[in-house]
C-alpha cells in the first residue's frame, strides 16, 4: 500500500498524472497520445502518458523553453492556470478591456502582462460567484 504524504510538494508530471486519472475513459481515449513535443518527457517515462494526453486536451502545457519539467515541483500560479483552464471551457478572460471595473485586483497580482495574471483572476471571480451562489 502506498502513501497519501500530505504535507508533500507535488510535481507537474503528478498534477499531469491527477488530471488524467480525473478525465473521463471517452475523454482519455479521444485524446490518448504517446507522443508529445516536450525535450525532457521520454515514452518510456512512467508519466508520459498522461503528459502527453493531458497536455493534448490543452489542459496543461510546457514552458518557454520546450521542457515540461516534469520533477519541478508545481507553483500556484501554474496550479491554478491548470484548474481554470480545466473549468473555463473557452470562457477564459484574456484581456484587460473584458474585465468589469470593479473586479477586485490582489496586491500581489496586479502585473497585467505576468503570464498568470488573468488565470488569477478568473479563479477569484469563479471562487466568489461560487461562493455567492452556494451562501446567498
Amino acid at each position: 500500500m502506498g502513501l497519501i504524504h500530505p504535507n508533500a510538494n507535488v510535481t507537474r508530471a503528478e498534477v499531469a498524472t491527477i488530471f488524467f486519472r480525473l478525465i473521463t475513459d471517452e475523454a482519455r481515449t479521444a485524446y490518448w497520445k504517446q507522443e508529445n513535443p516536450f525535450s525532457d518527457v521520454a515514452i518510456q517515462n512512467w508519466f508520459n502518458n498522461a503528459i502527453s494526453t493531458v497536455s493534448n486536451t490543452g489542459v496543461f502545457s510546457g514552458l518557454p523553453d520546450g521542457s515540461f519539467a516534469p520533477n519541478q515541483t508545481i507553483t500556484r500560479a501554474e496550479m491554478t492556470a491548470v484548474m481554470v483552464i480545466n473549468h473555463a471551457s473557452g470562457c477564459l478572460i484574456e484581456r484587460a478591456e473584458d474585465l468589469l471595473p470593479d473586479v477586485r485586483i490582489w496586491p500581489d497580482n496586479s502585473n497585467i502582462n505576468a503570464w498568470y495574471y488573468f488565470y488569477k483572476i478568473h479563479s477569484t471571480i469563479f471562487c466568489f460567484s461560487t461562493i455567492k451562489r452556494l451562501n446567498p
